[in-house]
């Protein structure tokens, strides 16, 4: 089934995220082809799963640490997200790399927690605009793929194309630039697992997505769903983006 999940980042309050539950909610009721979640903050992920119960809306959640325990303060656990039925994890993000040094082997260590514990990883990866440059995309893409997925052995994960070029830009990478992303992150599952499994491992395309150019991403570029920043944060434009994947059917 496709997904589209929209990642909050650090933004709304609790008073926004209901407002906006109470609105966008109704509208999606009867969609029940594709994956709907959203990433709120944190601490906001208690409120949203008392109201999205019984819902065709799913939970997902920014970050995580990989211990289930401990002396982490400021951390938590996947075991925490289980109370609030988070079905995903953005695992790797940009942001995440860039501003807060995560590691490709903090990456791997968040995918095994979150596998061990039924979540599914949503495992980010992307080229910088220099190494697209310098011609090291399917280099760089490789390497991350290997490194997030060590000691991996189950398929229940979706890859999340990221480059980091596009994100928050407004530009978009074009149809080819991720046609052969797709191809090259499938080659890599393929090896990592085989050929048959890696055909149904779920490929997102996040990169200032919006209404605009959802519809061409989802019918040209071999993707199964998107990462949604900005443009989730309204009811409006995310519906609408909901919306168009649905009726797509693809």
């Amino acid at each position: 089934m496709k997904i589209i999940i929209g990642n909050w980042k650090l933004n709304h309050t609790k008073k926004d995220m209901l407002d906006f539950l109470g609105e966008f909610l109704p509208q999606i009721q009867n969609i029940n082809n594709i994956h709907i979640a959203i990433a709120p903050v944190a601490t906001l992920l208690d409120a949203a799963y008392s109201k999205i119960q019984g819902k065709n809306l799913f939970l997902a959640a920014q970050n995580v640490f990989y211990e289930d325990l401990g002396a982490f303060t400021g951390e938590y656990s996947c075991k925490n997200l289980l109370d609030f039925g988070v079905t995903y994890c953005l695992i790797g993000h940009s942001e995440r790399r860039q501003l807060f040094h995560e590691s490709d082997e903090d990456v791997n260590k968040k995918v095994l927690a979150c596998l061990s514990n039924n979540i599914t990883p949503v495992i980010c990866i992307g080229e910088s605009f220099q190494d697209r440059n310098l011609g090291k995309t399917s280099e760089i893409l490789s390497k991350q793929c290997a490194n997030a997925l060590k000691n991996v052995n189950s398929p229940n994960i979706v890859i999340a194309y990221e480059p980091i070029w596009a994100i928050g830009s407004g530009e978009v990478a074009s149809e080819d630039k991720i046609l052969d992303a797709m191809a090259i992150i499938r080659q890599n599952l393929s090896k990592i697992f085989t050929k048959e499994v890696s055909k149904k491992i779920r490929l997102l395309y996040g990169g200032s997505v919006n209404n605009q150019n959802i519809k061409d991403l989802m019918l040209k570029c071999d993707i199964d769903g998107v990462l949604v920043g900005g443009a989730s944060l309204q009811v409006a434009s995310f519906f609408n983006m909901v919306k168009t994947m649905s009726l797509l059917g693809v």
